[in-house]
């Protein structure tokens, strides 16, 4: 993923999303917990139900925060403007089929207008051998990258999208070679 200047917890999670999913298992150093301390508090897990349906499955502390309520059930798509919960859903689908992490930037509005800048971090989560699930999942993570107190306690209402980075393509050996 070109690098844009993302958020710590951004670049954390997608380094553990890399080395959980490559194929080779090798020299798995763990980060520390107490390096960070919030990252837990801003993750959640969405569910694909139908085509443009995706749910909370589960939320952190801090993002319920934000948003003034739980969110488990809620429509991934209904916290965003009308205009772009649609290329929302095309975001989600895409880091789904890509299978690779995509980042989302946009700015979270209160009901009296004061705004914050976020980045949202989505990465697909592997099915399980075990009991795998028919519902696709994706892993996120939210991130404010202005400071909560320009909110002035007041949760978030509704987000408008302002940059997208998909998922960059794997990397494909090529089928040619020069002898």
């Amino acid at each position: 993923m070109r690098q844009k200047i993302f958020h710590p917890n951004t670049k954390t999670l997608l380094k553990a999303w890399e080395r959980i999913n490559q194929e080779t298992a090798g020299n798995l150093a763990s980060p520390e917990v107490g390096e960070h301390a919030d990252l837990m508090a801003n993750l959640f897990v969405l569910d694909q139900i139908e085509e443009q349906d995706w749910v909370f499955r589960n939320s952190g502390l801090q993002i319920e925060t934000l948003f003034g309520r739980p969110l488990i059930d809620h429509d991934f798509g209904s916290l965003w403007s009308p205009i772009d919960r649609s290329l929302a859903h095309a975001f989600l689908n895409g880091v789904r089929f890509a299978e690779r992490p995509g980042i989302m930037r946009g700015l979270g509005e209160t009901l009296t207008g004061d705004t914050v800048r976020l980045e949202i971090t989505l990465a697909p989560l592997a099915t399980s051998q075990i009991a795998p699930t028919k519902l696709p999942r994706l892993l996120g993570l939210v991130q404010l990258l202005d400071p909560f107190a320009q909110l002035m306690q007041r949760p978030i209402w509704r987000q408008r999208l302002t940059a997208l980075y998909p998922p960059e393509p794997r990397p494909r050996p090529s089928k040619l070679r020069l002898v």
